[in-house]
């Protein structure tokens, strides 16, 4: 007797657990980010996604030897930027810094659209990756670990 009535009590509770939510509700407009980009929903997150986005090569080599093939990284980067000023505002005068260098970056036509030929002049790109980069890294440290 004792077993179904511990039956039917977890039975109960797995119901009533099944019942609740705790899902968030969000307003305001829909970002606009990258296809298959996802924004970081907390602050761990957005570091596991800066720390991932620092190993991209675009990140760490040369950026004159590799700004051709930069394209995916200048967009996840700039998709992370709502969330570092979202997540860590002390950070956003950094995410600023590397906006502007995004913004230069692709206005330079460092970023060639798919069948446009090459990309950008080296001597203007590297410098501009360049920019980026150091200011990712500043970006990095200034959100924490």
């Amino acid at each position: 007797m004792l077993y179904r009535v511990l039956v039917v009590l977890a039975v109960l509770l797995v119901a009533a657990a099944c019942g609740s939510s705790n899902a968030v509700t969000v307003t305001g407009p829909e970002p606009t980010l990258p296809n298959g980009v996802v924004p970081s929903a907390t602050l761990d997150d957005l570091r596991t996604k800066l720390a991932s986005i620092s190993q991209d090569e675009c990140a760490r080599e040369d950026p004159a030897g590799v700004y051709k093939g930069c394209g995916r990284f200048i967009g996840e980067v700039e998709a992370a930027l709502p969330a570092v000023r979202d997540r860590a505002p002390r950070a956003s005068g950094a995410a600023d810094a590397v906006q502007r260098g995004v913004s230069t970056f692709t206005g330079d036509g460092c970023v060639a659209a798919p069948n446009a030929g090459p990309a950008g002049d080296p001597a203007t790109c590297g410098p501009a990756l360049a920019a980026v980069q150091q200011d990712l890294r500043t970006m990095v440290a200034a959100v924490g670990r």
